[in-house]
């Protein structure tokens, strides 16, 4: 968390404006980090091959 040096100045609207702000920041920055964690596990490692699987439509020979 940053701290403003010229906080004196600031009303209690801007500072809870302020604070609204910080704390929508942490959410986001938490939900990235949850989000890169997720990803991270879903990937796969330097020794194993990623598991695909492909499908091919069948066609008729008619």
């Amino acid at each position: 968390m940053s701290v403003d040096a010229d906080a004196t100045n600031r009303t209690a609207g801007q500072s809870a404006l302020m604070m609204k702000r910080i704390e929508s920041a942490q959410r986001r920055l938490t939900s990235a980090i949850k989000q890169h964690c997720q990803i991270k596990k879903m990937m796969f490692g330097e020794n194993q091959l990623p598991d695909l699987r492909f499908f091919r439509t069948q066609q008729n020979s008619a």
